[in-house]
């Protein structure tokens, strides 16, 4: 799999202490929680999983014609968005 980091996640993910490694482990093993409409013709979507002992989430997008994986950003999901134990499913909006 070949990954190219944008330039948001480069920063997000430094900031987040969140590894290349990190992600490539996720894409491996995670499962996908939503998938996007089409942008700009890729396809985009939400991974999250367990990588070590942290839940992550990652937003990445399909170049299917170069066969990239563009990693969009990716963070620890939080308890005020997402449900636990999995961090799978939102919480409702009010």
């Amino acid at each position: 799999m070949r990954l190219v980091y944008s330039d948001h996640a480069t920063r997000r993910m430094f900031e987040r202490r969140i590894g290349a490694q990190d992600i490539r482990m996720l894409l491996e093993s995670g499962e996908v929680a939503e998938e996007y409409e089409e942008t700009k013709s890729l396809r985009s979507r939400l991974v999250v999983g367990r990588v070590s002992s942290r839940h992550l989430h990652a937003v990445v997008a399909d170049d299917t014609e170069s066969g990239v994986t563009i990693v969009v950003t990716a963070y620890e999901p939080s308890v005020e968005e997402w449900l636990p134990p999995d961090f799978k499913r939102r919480r409702r909006q009010r």
